[in-house]
């Protein structure tokens, strides 16, 4: 059984970063990563992105046109459990019919002003953290089914398809689809949804897993911190909002692309969040995991008084 390759429909309202995709919309975004094992398991045209890539795009695409007139009561459950229903029925070949390969993870949010507070919804292990005065106060839990395979969002696999179309979880560094549980995982059945009182001046991170498989919680604080002496002092300006996001976006990218190039950690010296789940396991990995240099991150400086302003990798 041959797979046929996706339909090409870039949508205009997500970003395409290699298989992974984010948007940022007004006081909503989010993330998506796009599982990576559909790439070796699904022929394709070299020019084509993958299935996993174009269900993570096609995801964020439908998430940001459902943030459209949101209110600060809006159900950020809801926004998720729709954009995926219009994910599938777009995710088609190029004759129409329905593509049943490619899977994603996803967390999105919105920031709401009266109260104060960020709604999150989240499926998988991309993670969603928001620090306050040097201390995180809220972070997300990783949700796996099993080692390296997040709980993912996907088409619905009808009961009679051949099972050997889906490729399995394998103990690979990079991440593999596997057959979902069935009935197939939607929003509705599978996401947590967290509701995080906020402060103006908080930090909300949203990131893929490239950024928690290779630092650890006190190294993005410890990034955070060389920052702290100017965020003192409120913002003078929507400008100066971005450009500090900006600057530590680009700290943190840089902090986990470096750990993501070291294949061993010298006399122990460095490990990573990843290569510590791996041995527990009994695997053979050590060092950073490469395909994380790449991936999204968005910091968001939250203000009960102005739209969040963000800047990504």
């Amino acid at each position: 059984h041959t797979p046929h390759p996706p339909a090409p429909d870039p949508p205009s309202l997500s970003i395409q970063v290699g298989e992974d995709a984010y948007f940022i919309r007004g006081n909503a975004l989010g993330v998506a990563d796009g599982v990576g094992g559909w790439s070796k398991s699904t022929p394709r045209l070299p020019t084509l992105p993958s299935p996993s890539a174009l269900f993570a795009r096609r995801l964020m695409h439908f998430s940001a046109s459902e943030f459209d007139d949101a209110t600060d009561a809006v159900d950020v459950l809801g926004v998720l459990e729709r954009a995926y229903h219009r994910t599938v029925q777009a995710h088609t070949t190029p004759a129409g019919a329905p593509l049943y390969c490619g899977s994603s993870t996803a967390l999105i949010a919105y920031l709401a002003s009266t109260p104060p507070a960020v709604h999150l919804a989240h499926v998988g292990d991309c993670m969603g953290m928001v620090v306050r005065n040097g201390e995180i106060v809220w972070r997300s839990d990783e949700m796996w089914w099993a080692w390296n395979t997040p709980v993912q969002l996907s088409p619905p696999v009808p009961l009679s398809s051949n099972s050997s179309s889906t490729p399995t979880s394998t103990p690979t560094p990079s991440p593999s689809p596997t057959p979902a549980p069935t009935p197939t995982p939607t929003p509705r059945t599978a996401a947590r949804v967290f509701t995080v009182p906020v402060r103006p001046d908080d930090i909300l991170i949203l990131a893929s897993d490239g950024l928690s498989d290779n630092l650890w919680d006190d190294d993005v604080l410890d990034e955070i911190a060389r920052f702290r002496h100017t965020w003192a002092r409120p913002p003078s300006s929507h400008l100066h909002r971005s450009t500090m996001a900006g600057m530590l976006s680009e700290a943190l990218c840089s902090r986990a692309r470096a750990v993501s190039q070291r294949r061993t950690a010298p006399e122990n010296e460095y490990d990573t969040p990843f290569a510590r789940r791996a041995r527990h396991l009994g695997k053979d990995f050590s060092g950073g995991k490469k395909d994380g240099a790449r991936r999204p991150l968005l910091p968001l400086l939250s203000s009960t008084h102005t739209p969040p302003q963000t800047s990504q990798y």
